[in-house]
């Protein structure tokens, strides 16, 4: 090698060298958090071949901030996809009971008065697991319909909440409860509604108390009331419903010689009256008690069998002057609840259909006017849920005739040994 080729070669390795010991570690002005950038400060070209190679130098307190960001952004860019897809709804599940899977017991328990219909599904969505609810809660249903994305999830919340609102344990709701998902659910209320799964088959009765199950699921808030709970998925399920029953009831003839329980409870009056009481239907002495739609069905069909006379007895006169107005040909006397008892001592038969939450007959107080001498029957008919007559009523003992009673749930009167009046 010539000697000015060794020397260049010599002064080359000198620069190389001290590039290498001038190179320091900085963080320039833009970086990425926490990161820093290795460059050489004599030599382009090392700068050049090290100028990517990032090198992590965090605490723990900027890597729960990276963690923390790095979340956001990742729900960020879910919510941006979902919003690309469109809305996402979940399905339908109906979790209830009815007179073919629970007593009359357990039903008076979890019964809910329609004016709370709109309370009960908002403690419903209270939930984080239901997105939609409403409630149906009639005289031989109670019926919850929800809609979720996480079926397990809603369920054990709308169980927590039967188990509230009914003071029953799991041990005594389960057995009674049935739980329906998806097309299953839609399915059972779309028999609902066509009356295929009421105690009569094909009463008109129940497609009214849908038609309100869907206009309170809808309704927006008032001063009578919170905002219904439905949405899209409840609030069409609900129509459909609606229209399906009235379809079911003009195109078929499942509605022809369709009775309510109102009326099945006139006909048994009228097969017992003369079994126990001895005389036909209108000859006897009747009270009607409450002024409700029950009550009115009532008067309905016992003006249809020939009666003419009734005595109506309910909380508020405005109300059983009201009921009394639709029915011009019947001569309708009204009393007050306060002469409940004088009343039904000079009857032959009474239909009870109120909305008390306690029982208004029991034994005790039978046994204290005329019936504890057992002289003559009276025949005592309860289409109220919750009832509101005791179970021990019917074991009240007397000396020679009987009294019948009966609830909404089996309409055959349970008859004792003895006489109640």
């Amino acid at each position: 090698m010539c000697p000015f080729g060794l020397v260049f070669y010599l002064f080359g390795l000198i620069c190389m060298v001290q590039g290498l010991q001038t190179a320091v570690v900085h963080a320039p002005v833009g970086s990425r958090l926490g990161m820093t950038r290795v460059s050489g400060g004599a030599a382009p070209f090392c700068h050049k071949r090290v100028s990517d190679v990032a090198c992590v130098a965090v605490g723990p307190e900027a890597a729960v901030a990276a963690q923390q960001q790095q979340q956001a952004a990742e729900a960020e860019a879910k919510a941006a996809k979902k919003k690309q897809k469109g809305v996402a709804h979940g399905k339908p599940i109906v979790i209830g009971l009815s007179h073919k899977t629970a007593t009359v017991e357990v039903r008076e328990k979890l019964s809910i008065p329609e004016a709370q219909w709109n309370e009960a599904s908002t403690a419903l969505t209270s939930f984080e697991s239901i997105q939609e609810a409403a409630i149906l809660s009639t005289c031989n249903r109670f019926e919850v319909y929800i809609v979720a994305d996480d079926h397990f999830a809603a369920t054990r919340d709308a169980m927590s909440f039967l188990r509230d609102h009914s003071g029953l344990s799991d041990m005594e709701l389960r057995p009674n409860l049935f739980v329906l998902q998806d097309q299953d659910a839609t399915w059972h209320l779309l028999r609902v509604s066509s009356g295929l799964d009421s105690l009569v088959v094909g009463e008109g009765q129940i497609l009214s108390q849908v038609k309100a199950c869907y206009s309170h699921a809808i309704s927006p808030a008032s001063e009578e009331e919170v905002a219904g709970s439905a949405n899209k998925v409840l609030g069409r399920l609900l129509n459909s419903a609606v229209m399906a029953g009235k379809f079911v009831r003009s195109e078929t003839e499942i509605a022809k010689g369709a009775v309510s329980i109102s009326s099945a409870a006139v006909e048994l009056a009228m097969l017992k009256s003369r079994c126990d009481l001895n005389m036909p239907l209108p000859q006897l002495n009747i009270a009607v008690v409450g002024a409700g739609k029950m009550s009115k069905l009532l008067l309905t069909h016992l003006a249809s069998h020939g009666v003419t006379k009734v005595m109506l007895l309910n909380r508020s006169r405005k109300s059983a002057e009201d009921l009394a107005a639709l029915y011009p040909d019947l001569d309708v006397e009204i009393r007050l609840m306060d002469e409940f008892w004088p009343t039904l001592e000079g009857m032959d038969l009474a239909f009870t259909s109120t909305s008390a939450t306690g029982c208004i007959v029991t034994k005790d107080e039978l046994m204290e006017g005329v019936w504890a001498k057992g002289e003559t029957p009276m025949m005592l008919i309860d289409i109220s849920v919750p009832r509101t007559s005791s179970p021990s009523v019917t074991r009240c003992r007397g000396s020679s005739r009987t009294t019948s009673t009966t609830s909404s749930r089996s309409l055959r009167p349970t008859r004792p040994s003895a006489n109640t009046r």
